[in-house]
């Protein structure tokens, strides 16, 4: 019996150690393709780089829409409604929208991104979401 639990507990710790190594994998062909429409080394890190280089506090909601269109098909989810806002330490609205990439080798590689812009649609703040 005790030797049954033992076999049984290593399995399970085996199977978990599995598990965490298995990180999905992504096509370098798709951070290849990217890569030469946006003109940077064809890889994923260089992608990203790209993307925390040229997301700036200051550009209009629809220049960080055009840039993220530049990397490819993407959702958007507003997470405040107009009448629902967060207020930063001097007082100015903010809104947050968050992104995910809708092709899933770009979403696996860049995960999803958080932004918040101003009242008059400007970027105030960016940041890449890890989860």
């Amino acid at each position: 019996m005790r030797t049954n639990i033992i076999k049984l507990t290593i399995i399970f710790f085996a199977g978990l150690l599995l598990i965490s190594g298995c990180e999905k994998k992504t096509d370098p062909e798709v951070a290849k393709e990217i890569s030469q429409r946006i003109n940077v080394d064809p890889t994923w890190a260089a992608v990203r780089e790209y993307l925390f280089t040229s997301l700036k506090p200051g550009m209009s909601r629809d220049e960080v829409h055009l840039l993220l269109e530049e990397i490819g098909e993407y959702e958007i989810f507003l997470l405040d409604s107009p009448d629902e806002y967060r207020l930063d330490s001097d007082g100015i609205k903010l809104w947050r929208e968050q992104i995910q990439f809708t092709e899933e080798n770009t979403n696996i590689a860049l995960r999803q991104w958080g932004f918040l812009f101003d009242s008059e649609d400007r970027l105030v703040d960016v940041g890449m979401l890890d989860y």
